[in-house]
């Protein structure tokens, strides 16, 4: 059987328990191989006074260049933090390249914290969700889905303190365990 992946489109973080450093081993435990396709690079999250950042979008079609050229394939794409209607163009074509009508996709557009809007933040980012997958499941599919989780990938073993990575756990779970159907 082929090995699953999923594209996270997102920034690497070194520390602040966010980003990329969330998502990789929440889908690892899961069996899942998680394929990071970095926006930006941060020495922090942006929730503390300071903290280094470096704008990936020069870098990103060289970087995904290289999965077209191995032709690989995606069986899931989740995106996060995108900083400039550049990367936007960039992921929309990432999708078009990558995705397929099996392929799940979980938008997840970074564009704030506590209600104040990030400075990175462009309008077009709300041009990725209308035109994929929406997730319209009640509430009950989200709690099978997530019980199943637990139980199949062992994800009963991750332990989340905060309330913000417990969410992204649960999204993450089920976005996972969809692929498997």
């Amino acid at each position: 059987m082929r090995q699953k992946k999923i594209a996270l489109i997102n920034d690497i973080t070194g520390f602040g328990r966010c980003s990329v450093a969330v998502m990789a081993p929440i889908i690892s435990a899961m069996k899942i191989q998680a394929v990071a396709v970095p926006t930006a690079i941060l020495s922090t999250h942006t929730q503390f006074p300071e903290y280094y950042f470096d704008d990936y979008t020069p870098r990103m079609r060289d970087y995904i260049q290289t999965y077209k050229n191995l032709n690989m394939e995606f069986d899931g794409i989740a995106t996060g933090f995108l900083e400039s209607e550049e990367q936007v163009d960039i992921v929309i074509d990432f999708i078009q390249s990558f995705g397929t009508n099996d392929s799940m996709f979980l938008v997840d557009p970074v564009m704030g914290d506590y209600g104040k809007l990030y400075k990175t933040y462009t309008p077009q980012i709300d041009h990725l969700s209308p035109s994929h997958s929406q997730d319209n499941t009640d509430r009950i599919e989200v709690e099978r889905r997530f019980s199943i989780a637990k139980r199949k990938f062992g994800l009963g073993l991750l332990l989340t303190k905060r309330e913000d990575t417990t969410k992204t756990s649960i999204v993450l779970s089920v976005f996972c365990s969809s692929l498997f159907g």
